[in-house]
């Protein structure tokens, strides 16, 4: 039912309240912003490391008799969308919010690019109640948690500015999904699968006791050493985050402010710090699952960064940028196959056909009069690939879909 994790700490010995402390990790990334919010009291309480660590016993026991680790529990493959629009609990009554407001249809087109199995089941995790959500093929899951769950959440909230709070339950998953679901496939709505939704499962196996999988961000390393991981995309092993406390144990580190402040980066600002102090804790996947479209740094003049040699790209990213974001609802709107992208590429090159374009309308037109060139040599030379083959079954099974459910 997936891997048991191990925790590999970096130790490191620093001052603490006037007094040397061991033990405690120190993270090599985001130390040096230099802010520091205090530390506050431990989330975990001795019954739930307890009954942690006796779910790990048994948990153990179980795949001693299972033929191999990739054997798991059941057959279906879990994709869950983050909500865009959620209201807080647990904390004050105002709201939180990743973006301005649940767009379903966007929800709804990426979901068809992922629901081209039987396997396949979709989520949408937020905290709005099921009948408040009309989102037909979706499980509706919110936010329900435990105290020591909202506990996690309001002292991981803290130590980040207010844009970067929605995000905190992400690394929560194992708190309130249902235990029903043993892995799951955590992806944003502006992306687009161009892949195959089942080798991106079979990225599960490598992971080999990581709680978590990502992929590195497409920037150099701030601290010119340690990649940034980007949270577009991410696999959680949820029985392994349930069966073993060290997972719980490394998030309540963080929330105790021991680490310093988070920042805006929120849940990717997390798992970064967690790769350098918890390696054992985070698997970093093949660049192919996540294909960022972000002009990082200084309009893509970094070739090492930008270029993917892990295989045909499997997922389309517009991050960051709200500018960008056509790019992949333009993808979302046909069957996401090469002669659409290609057509779309085209378009870049011509001023009457850009002027008809996805991209050309609307508040950003200014920015995309300067961008377009940029855009133009950078899809053909790293993203030319992130499409799919003319004629595959999957781009025919969205086709009809989307015309099924915008007609």
């Amino acid at each position: 039912a997936g891997c048991v994790m191990g925790l590999v700490g970096n130790r490191t010995s620093h001052m603490e309240g006037g007094r040397e402390s061991r033990g405690e990790p120190q993270s090599a990334i985001g130390v040096f912003r230099g802010k520091w919010m205090g530390t506050a009291p431990s989330c975990i309480t001795n019954s739930s490391t307890a009954s942690s660590a006796e779910g790990l016993a048994r948990r153990r026991g179980l795949q001693a008799l299972a033929d191999g680790p990739s054997e798991i529990l059941d057959d279906l493959i879990h994709v869950g969308f983050y909500a865009n629009f959620a209201a807080q609990s647990g904390m004050a009554p105002r709201r939180i919010h990743s973006r301005r407001h649940l767009d379903l249809s966007a929800i709804r087109r990426a979901g068809s690019f992922f629901n081209t199995s039987a396997r396949v089941r979709l989520h949408l995790l937020t905290s709005l109640r099921a009948e408040a959500v009309d989102l037909p093929g979706f499980d509706v899951i919110p936010f329900d948690m435990s105290q020591e769950g909202w506990c996690l959440f309001r002292s991981l909230a803290r130590l980040m500015g207010e844009r970067g709070t929605p995000y905190m339950l992400k690394p929560l998953a194992h708190y309130y999904l249902p235990r029903h679901i043993h892995r799951l496939i955590l992806v944003d709505t502006d992306l687009v699968l161009v892949g195959d939704v089942l080798e991106l499962y079979r990225e599960f196996d490598a992971m080999q006791g990581a709680a978590v999988a990502l992929v590195r961000e497409q920037r150099p390393p701030r601290d010119g050493v340690h990649p940034y991981l980007n949270g577009g995309v991410q696999l959680f092993d949820l029985d392994g985050m349930r069966a073993d406390p060290r997972y719980t144990q490394a998030l309540d580190f963080y929330a105790s402010g021991k680490s310093g402040y988070i920042g805006r980066g929120a849940d990717q600002e997390l798992y970064s710090r967690m790769a350098v102090d918890f390696p054992g804790l985070v698997h970093v996947l093949p660049c192919r699952w996540n294909r960022q479209l972000a002009p990082y740094p200084k309009g893509f003049r970094h070739r090492n960064v930008h270029t993917c040699d892990a295989g045909r790209c499997g997922i389309l990213h517009a991050n960051a940028l709200p500018h960008i974001k056509c790019i992949v609802e333009h993808m979302l709107a046909t069957d996401g196959s090469c002669t659409a992208w290609n057509a779309f590429q085209a378009s870049f090159n011509d001023d009457a056909s850009f002027r008809n374009s996805s991209c050309a309308g609307g508040q950003y037109a200014k920015t995309w009069r300067k961008a377009r060139r940029i855009f133009r040599i950078a899809m053909q030379a790293y993203f030319a690939d992130c499409c799919r083959p003319d004629g595959s079954p999957d781009a025919k099974v969205i086709d009809k879909k989307l015309r099924w459910i915008f007609d």
